[in-house]
């Protein structure tokens, strides 16, 4: 479908574009500098020389960071350059934090500011259309310089387009930084409570370790074949259900072959799901009224008095848990699996006090559930990015002044 003109813009090899904007070639509107790798025996770890940028296992959140030095500079990077991966993959974009050499993976270009960081970071996904086909995937300079981009005339207005995606890069930065951060405080408290085994009252004398078997009434996998499934009748969950946390987007079997199954492993309100076939504990605590049926794939646990459920599933959470019923995995299943007898004998260390578990659970429960909504506030963020860079970038929506025809106004 042919995009529509809006009064005051035009089209041009990149699209729909402001008439006040000019479509150049890379080549015409910046300095660029391709890579060439030093000798590997220059390469130390000893610092000597310069940082050595030469792909994409330099670069972590658009940023390059420091693996290996090089005591010969071929090519030199300078801090504040955009670096481009020009080899697999093509067209990853960073930003030089420091001077580097500049290895055959990657290129440096020089514009005088931010816009063009991020137009390049619109065409990420679009690279493969550059390529030259070759086994590893690769630009040249000549394509590179080649590659078409919309520009404002205006200096002033790429100033504008580039600080509006500066400030928020800085919100998914502080959103990124803020959930590792909670991230620490929560493992550092299952550190305390469940390995060094100081719950609330700050006294390991009343803790206990027992096994899934001690503490569970019940623990039992689901159907050994596969169901035929319908449109919409009884939930049918499996581990997939588990490892996506979507019990929304489920597979449906008859309300009679719900109740014909041979092996009727029932999950209830308060119930355990634990992923034992291809995927090893993983867990989902059943929160919710359910009636639904489950695939071999998965363990149901079904608590006893020994234990509160909030407190089991925020357990299984630690890694105290995870390596122990990992250790307890069959070495060359293929896929990888754990036998019911061997899930009964996973210790599970707790308090003797009900009230002191539902404490502990709680208060583990709550920093999930901020760590959640961070992790929801991040997905926002960076939606709102990709929907900002659309708008600015191909100047859908202007950030400097317009006359009444899309122009700039004098």
């Amino acid at each position: 479908m042919i995009e529509e003109k809006k009064v005051g813009y035009k089209h041009t090899d990149v699209g729909i574009i402001p008439k006040d904007w000019d479509v150049k070639s890379l080549g015409d509107i910046s300095r660029v500098t391709m890579g060439q790798s030093p000798l590997s025996k220059f390469y130390n770890n000893e610092k000597v020389g310069v940082p050595l940028v030469q792909g994409n296992a330099d670069i972590k959140k658009r940023k390059t960071i420091i693996r290996h030095y090089s005591s010969q500079t071929t090519k030199l990077g300078k801090k504040g350059e955009i670096i481009l991966t020009v080899r697999a993959p093509v067209g990853a974009v960073a930003k030089a934090t420091f001077d580097c050499c500049l290895g055959r993976g990657v290129c440096s270009i020089s514009f005088p500011n931010d816009y063009l960081f991020y137009y390049l970071q619109q065409l990420e996904e679009s690279w493969g259309r550059h390529t030259s086909g070759s086994t590893f995937d690769s630009i040249n300079s000549s394509q590179l310089k080649k590659i078409l981009i919309a520009v404002p005339n205006l200096i002033e207005e790429q100033k504008k387009i580039a600080a509006a995606l500066t400030d928020i890069d800085g919100l998914i930065n502080s959103l990124e930084e803020l959930i590792v951060k909670k991230r620490n405080m929560k493992k550092a408290a299952i550190q305390k409570l469940f390995i060094e085994k100081k719950g609330i009252q700050y006294s390991n004398k009343n803790w206990e370790e027992l096994t899934l078997g001690d503490v569970c009434s019940e623990i039992n996998d689901g159907t050994h074949y596969t169901p035929k499934y319908v449109t919409e009748g009884i939930p049918f969950y499996s581990v997939e259900n588990v490892t996506s946390n979507d019990f929304e987007n489920v597979k449906y079997i008859t309300l009679e072959e719900h109740r014909s199954l041979i092996k009727r492993c029932f999950p209830r309100k308060g119930d355990i799901l634990l992923t034992r076939i291809g995927s090893i504990g993983q867990t989902r605590l059943i929160d919710w009224d359910v009636n639904a049926s489950i695939y071999v794939s998965l363990a149901l646990l079904k608590t006893n008095q020994k234990i509160e459920p909030s407190y089991l599933y925020e357990y299984t959470k630690s890694t105290f848990f995870i390596k122990d019923i990992e250790s307890r995995s069959l070495i060359n299943a293929t896929p990888k699996k754990i036998n019911m007898g061997d899930i009964k004998n996973v210790v599970i260390r707790c308090p003797k006090s009900k009230k002191e578990q539902l404490e502990i659970a709680k208060i583990l429960s709550d920093m999930r559930q901020e760590i959640h909504k961070l992790e929801q506030h991040l997905a926002k963020a960076q939606s709102l990015k990709i929907g900002m860079m659309q708008e600015l970038l191909k100047g859908k929506t202007r950030l400097y002044k317009t006359n009444n025809v899309g122009g700039v106004a004098s």
